[in-house]
């Protein structure tokens, strides 16, 4: 059986969570900006004055940010796969496979959809709604490089 070249662990916690949920807002970037968008039009055209539209602009993004932060912890709570979620990621020369506790997953890097890296964390799509978690403190940094010559010829595609 081939080695692998490095193996990675990733625990999902509640902060893990949250940092996942912020970066699907900055990848989604463009739906959101909308839904803020459409009532400042809706006050700047129905409003009688300035201070109604920016009071009302001001409310809205308020109670908006409220509920995303709301529905973040009510999708963490009620998801059992998010709770305590543990994966393993080994890393091959020309795959991945990864145990969880859903599945077992044996993936060419060129199957993969796209890879983004944030500051703590590499997210492995391994399709449009699934991903892999890759926690860059757990990794040296030759696998961090590793990693982003992947995702260099991933995200080309």
């Amino acid at each position: 059986m081939e080695d692998y070249i490095f193996k990675t662990y990733f625990k999902m916690t509640y902060e893990e969570y949250k940092k996942m949920f912020s970066m699907s807002i900055r990848k989604n970037w463009k739906i959101y900006l909308l839904c803020i968008s459409l009532p400042l039009i809706i006050s700047i055209t129905d409003m009688k004055s300035i201070r109604e539209g920016v009071l009302f602009m001001l409310i809205y993004i308020v109670i908006f940010t409220v509920i995303l932060f709301v529905y973040r912890k009510v999708m963490y709570s009620r998801n059992f796969r998010n709770r305590d979620f543990e994966e393993t990621t080994y890393f091959y020369e020309d795959r991945l496979e990864a145990d969880t506790p859903i599945a077992h997953i044996r993936l060419p890097y060129s199957d993969l959809e796209r890879i983004i890296e944030t500051q703590t964390n590499f997210y492995l799509y391994i399709s449009k709604r699934s991903l892999l978690i890759v926690s860059k403190s757990d990794c040296l940094p030759d696998n961090i490089s590793f990693i982003q010559n992947v995702a260099k010829t991933v995200n080309k595609k």
